[in-house]
């Protein structure tokens, strides 16, 4: 316990030369949070800076102009398609949750994959059922 407790840098350090193995997946438990909270707090912030004005800090939408995110088909059925999505924009009738929305999405092509794949793991941690790991690069080639 008290080893879970430092910082991750020097745990890293001390495991394999004080031969603790047994406490390795303790570490690794230590990285994979760490690494999970930072991946969520820069999803966060790509969300903010480029959904949230239409979509709202919370994703609750705007009227019948712009759909809110909780119950979107796009973070179950068709999480496949967010890439294009967010890439290439959205044109055409959605419905989500009984209302029906035909406002075009703009595409932000200024976004890298990385800031892609960061938010797409925000959206689902949100309002998401599952968590799918998501190959954005792939995914970006089938677009159009």
């Amino acid at each position: 316990m008290i080893l879970k407790a430092c910082c991750a840098a020097c745990a890293s350090w001390l495991v394999p030369v004080l031969g603790w193995s047994v406490l390795a997946p303790a570490v690794a438990d230590v990285y994979a949070a760490e690494e999970a909270a930072v991946e969520a707090v820069a999803g966060q912030a790509v969300y903010i800076a480029h959904c949230a004005p239409c979509h709202g800090d919370n994703g609750e939408g705007f009227r019948r102009v712009y759909p809110p995110l909780a119950d979107s088909r796009f973070f179950t059925t068709d999480l496949n398609r967010l890439p294009c999505v967010i890439r290439y924009g959205l044109r055409g009738e959605i419905e989500v949750g009984g209302v029906v929305f035909d406002q075009q999405m703009p595409g932000n092509s200024r976004l890298t994959n990385e800031d892609m794949l960061v938010l797409i793991g925000y959206l689902q941690q949100r309002w998401g059922e599952v968590e799918q790991l998501v190959d954005v690069e792939e995914w970006l080639r089938t677009c159009r």
